[in-house]
């Protein structure tokens, strides 16, 4: 589902729930005698279907039954642990990965020894009944910046795909490798 399916079908859930409310807004309260009534209607109105669509986006589409009702997108919010090889050189590079993310939204901080990433764009997409987060991202190592691709397969607790870059570090035009993370599980304290 990408974010155009998500607002339209929010879209659609806002003029259903907008109607309901307008519906018992009249049944309780009758039709408003003069103007500022229907002010105040369209701004009930507006305050719910802002309440609706906060709540929606950052919270509720984490409860079970609610997301399965929004299209059952995996929660990836959290700390990940990853470990990036690239295919040129077989060099291998521990990552740790920050992923926040709303119902609309999702952001992700890459950061590895030799430097930072962070989310240009980033899309979390059902394909073959697979679930796949997609980012692209601009990194800066050493002084240098570059640009770049990553595509992985969601599944619980792990992230399993690919990456391919623009970088020309030591003289080498564009990189690719494989990118795998586990979330980090929080230790309980005592």
């Amino acid at each position: 589902m990408t974010t155009q399916d998500k607002l339209k079908k929010f879209g659609w859930i806002t003029i259903f729930t907008s109607i309901v409310f307008i519906v018992l807004y009249l049944y309780c309260f009758g039709y408003p005698d003069e103007p500022i009534g229907l002010l105040k209607l369209t701004g009930a109105l507006s305050i719910f279907s802002t309440i609706a669509f906060y709540l929606v986006n950052n919270h509720l589409w984490k409860i079970k039954q609610i997301n399965s009702f929004f299209g059952s997108i995996p929660d990836v919010n959290g700390d990940w642990s990853a470990v990036i090889i690239n295919i040129a050189d077989g060099i291998e590079q521990k990552a740790d990965i920050k992923i926040t993310q709303t119902w609309l939204n999702v952001h992700v901080v890459t950061k590895v020894e030799r430097g930072n990433s962070s989310t240009i764009s980033s899309e979390i997409v059902k394909i073959n009944e697979t679930w796949r987060l997609y980012f692209i991202w601009n990194a800066s190592f050493g002084g240098e910046t570059f640009d770049g691709t990553t595509i992985v397969t969601i599944d619980k607790n792990e992230l399993d795909g690919y990456y391919f870059t623009n970088s020309k570090f030591g003289g080498k035009n564009c990189t690719a490798g494989s990118f795998k993370a586990q979330r980090k599980i929080k230790e309980l304290s005592q």
